[in-house]
């Protein structure tokens, strides 16, 4: 058997799986090639399938871990959208990457875990919106993100809201695709020893000189995947909100329908669909300017009724205002008998409104 690693790592026993670096493994830990045997005669097991066995075992490192729900919390504190997703299947991203193996996979370099590129997850999602879509879902596919998806958009605005989501040679897109980094709970063995078995080599390696017969020998090849229950973080920058509600509807679409990575016609690279989450987005709040708060006491109850001249008015219970009325001045609680002037800052969520905050106008705090 010919060696595949540096002579001094010959017979070095591999650490502990916690501590395995799978990338590192895969590209330097393969100690020989399996001399071919085309008559099949070799039974001995490959040492391309020990190492494979060796990686399917590796754990993420408590440095990924922390690294993991670091981005993760960057992510949110950057408004990112976040969205996670269940493998159904194998998943096989970067199958034609250089390795000892001859098949490849994506891993990421520091951290040794899988990880899908965001360039690949932004290609995917062209991909599926230029897709011929059941004609209801074209007629949304792009939508005026400063209201509803515009049903009767025409050819040509979809194409500049497509060339403005996804930018072009010539133009930055207005949306960011982050890696998909893979989430460590609750699958702590993201990898998987998986076959593709090549019926008539001699066919292939001829180029169609040599015909397949039912008398050649098929020739199993192993090679390492994501193993199918591995759950993604997708993150999402966008160019505001209302493009939060399309996005998810996106990629949904190309996680479930399309397929991450090669193999798809084959069944690899499908997310699950029930599992698909996405946090509910934080609540909307929009500043009330020049609103008059009336008070209104009944059966020893104090409630307040908010009026603006272009929004609809609402009314403030009891419980809620003596919060906000703490927050005054108490000269201006002392002055509010019947009504004052102020500024509001109104938070909307899940068709609700309250006000969260109360300022009052230069002439009311005198």
């Amino acid at each position: 058997m010919n060696s595949a690693c540096r002579k001094n790592l010959i017979g070095v026993q591999p650490a502990k799986e916690k501590d395995l670096h799978a990338g590192l493994m895969r590209d330097r830990w393969l100690r020989a090639h399996k001399p071919k045997d085309e008559e099949g005669n070799n039974k001995a097991p490959k040492p391309e399938e020990e190492l494979l066995d060796q990686l399917a075992a590796c754990t993420p490192s408590l440095a990924y871990q922390i690294a993991f729900e670091r981005w993760k919390q960057t992510a949110e504190e950057q408004d990112c959208l976040l969205l996670t997703a269940v493998t159904a299947g194998s998943l096989a991203v970067g199958l034609g990457n250089a390795s000892p193996l001859e098949i490849g996979l994506t891993i990421h370099h520091t951290y040794g875990m899988p990880v899908i590129p965001g360039s690949a997850v932004k290609g995917l999602c062209v991909r599926a919106a230029s897709q011929s879509l059941k004609k209801e879902e074209r007629q949304t596919l792009f939508g005026d993100p400063e209201t509803a998806a515009c049903t009767e958009a025409s050819d040509e605005q979809k194409s500049k809201q497509a060339k403005a989501l996804f930018g072009t040679p010539g133009m930055a897109a207005c949306t960011v695709f982050h890696d998909a980094w893979y989430d460590p709970e609750p699958q702590d063995k993201p990898f998987h020893r998986d076959v593709v078995t090549v019926h008539h080599q001699k066919y292939y390696s001829s180029h169609g000189k040599e015909w397949p017969t039912d008398f050649d020998n098929p020739t199993p090849v192993p090679f390492l995947v994501v193993s199918p229950g591995t759950k993604f973080l997708f993150t999402v920058q966008l160019p505001a909100p209302d493009w939060r509600e399309f996005m998810v509807d996106l990629l949904t679409f190309t996680l479930t329908e399309v397929g991450v990575g090669g193999k798809t016609n084959a069944g690899y690279g499908r997310f699950d669909k029930e599992s698909i989450w996405t946090p509910p987005p934080p609540p909307k709040v929009e500043t009330w300017e020049n609103c008059t708060l009336t008070k209104n006491i009944q059966k020893g109850a104090v409630t307040v009724k908010v009026e603006c001249s272009d929004k609809t008015s609402l009314t403030i219970p009891q419980s809620k205002w003596q919060p906000l009325e703490r927050t005054l001045a108490p000269e201006i609680r002392a002055r509010f008998k019947k009504s004052i002037r102020a500024t509001v800052d109104v938070q909307i969520e899940n068709g609700s409104t309250e006000v969260t905050r109360i300022e009052p106008s230069e002439n009311e705090s005198g």
